[in-house]
């Protein structure tokens, strides 16, 4: 099910950390919320945990069906489109569309809202998800349903990007992605790719879910231009563990990939207390000078959940809290952190 933003925002805003988030940040995210229209079933706020970088950003979630996208369906019906959306409207009304190709094989989207101060109407990053499987992903069934071609990975990008933009990126950004898909190891899938007009630039990014033991030779064959420092550098912090690692790299105007790498560490939010390994990795953060242990710390005091009455629901809403960290290897050897405070919220009975 899905909910108002605002809803969720104002039941979450006691648990935001006063380390992280700043009065400030607090009071562009309520700006936020309350110029955000329709139903989600998720989102995140994005949070730097180097010392000093105060900006919070917003991401929300629409999945299929109630899961928010029959709320859009009917706002975009009415002929009215709010300034937040208006951006995106043409990819929106798409994905809305019973039978389309995004309806079909794109199961949720995310909007991120990069929040600077005195910039009152961002406009959204809109993430185009290339994985038709991924909602089963995230219940945990990560075998279940099929994989996109490299060819329809390409076409499904060139679709999303053209409707938002009103033009592909380039041919040579696309062959790239294609390139990534076709040479996914066994276990592998392709998660979304981004474009970032909104931000000056003429990338394109991706994301990838990999096996760790199929990571180091995906990159190579794919043409990454970064060093092997960089990628040991990260290996360092997150740990040759066996498992998926969300790999992020971006691809220049010209199809050239950028030497910028990024994983996703995500912790056990079900454990009422840091696992070794957890402690390990935040200490090698503080060690590299990517956190400070009182952010880190504040961040993972995110975790938890509650019950809470909305609104506009007759039903309780369980609102569970969980966080990951995005650690980004720079080409000049510095490391960037940065921690995503989850939600998602669901009906229940007590």
């Amino acid at each position: 099910m899905a909910f108002p933003f605002l809803e969720q925002f104002l039941a979450l805003r006691p648990h935001l950390p006063a380390e992280l988030v700043s009065e400030g940040a607090r009071q562009r995210l309520l700006q936020q919320a309350e110029q955000l229209p329709s139903h989600w079933c998720a989102g995140s706020f994005e949070c730097r945990l180097e010392p000093g970088l105060e900006r919070v950003d917003v991401l929300v979630c629409a999945t299929r069906g109630s899961g928010g996208q029959d709320a859009l369906r009917q706002l975009l019906a009415t002929g009215k489109c709010p300034p937040a959306l208006r951006s995106c409207r043409r990819y929106l009304e798409e994905w809305c569309r019973p039978g389309s190709a995004l309806e079909r094989d794109v199961p949720l989207i995310w909007l991120e809202y990069d929040l600077h101060p005195g910039r009152p109407e961002p406009v959204p990053l809109v993430f185009v998800g290339l994985d038709p499987a991924q909602i089963e992903r995230l219940f945990g069934d990560s075998a279940q349903g099929r994989r996109l071609s490299a060819p329809e990975v390409s076409r499904l990008a060139r679709e999303g990007f053209c409707l938002l933009n009103g033009r592909a990126p380039e041919e040579a950004q696309l062959a790239v992605l294609e390139r990534c898909a076709a040479l996914l190891p066994p276990g592998g899938r392709m998660h979304h790719s981004v474009t970032m007009p909104q931000r000056g630039s003429g990338n394109v990014r991706f994301g990838a879910l990999l096996p760790s033991e199929g990571v180091d030779a995906w990159l190579r064959e794919v043409g990454w231009t970064g060093s092997d420092a960089q990628l040991e550098s990260l290996w360092t912090v997150v740990g040759r563990t066996p498992g998926i690692r969300h790999v992020q790299l971006e691809v220049e105007p010209g199809g050239r990939p950028r030497p910028t790498l990024a994983f996703d560490y995500y912790f056990d939010d079900a454990a009422p207390r840091l696992t070794g390994e957890e402690s390990r990795v935040l200490s090698e953060l503080v060690r590299r000078g990517a956190c400070t242990p009182e952010r880190a710390e504040a961040a993972l005091r995110w975790r938890g959940g509650e019950t809470v009455s909305l609104p506009s629901s007759a039903w309780r809403v369980r609102l569970d809290r969980t966080v990951f960290f995005k650690l980004t290897a720079h080409e000049d050897g510095r490391l960037e952190s940065k921690a995503y405070l989850c939600f998602d919220a669901r009906r229940v009975l007590f």
